[in-house]
């Protein structure tokens, strides 16, 4: 498999686990606090962690090009769409943007 492909399925299945975070974490009635959710960068070892409120983990899924990263895990071809503490939220461009956009689980 490319390096762009492995890249994309490893931040698309970041992507995917935080999905159902949420999902369980709607289930257990946790709203209005703060959910674990993991960084979706594209390193497969990752395992660092953001804190947020569902409403903010819902602006990062405006997009199906839109990760949630760990502040610094961007990659130079990842365009800033916006800066938190803590946190950035980026699209994905390109090749990968495409491939990206072809998992998103929220068709």
């Amino acid at each position: 498999m490319r390096s762009v492909e492995r890249a994309a399925e490893n931040e698309s299945t970041f992507r995917e686990v935080n999905e159902k975070l949420e999902k369980r974490a709607d289930e257990l009635a946790l709203t209005g606090g703060r959910t674990p959710y993991l960084c979706e960068c594209d390193d497969e070892r990752c395992t660092q962690v953001v804190l947020l409120t569902g409403e903010e983990y819902e602006q990062v899924r405006a997009g199906p090009r839109t990760f949630l990263l760990v502040a610094d895990h961007q990659s130079p071809d990842d365009r800033v769409v916006r800066t938190e503490a803590g946190y950035v939220v980026i699209e994905k461009t390109g090749e990968k943007g495409t491939l990206v956009e072809q998992r998103y689980p929220r068709r």
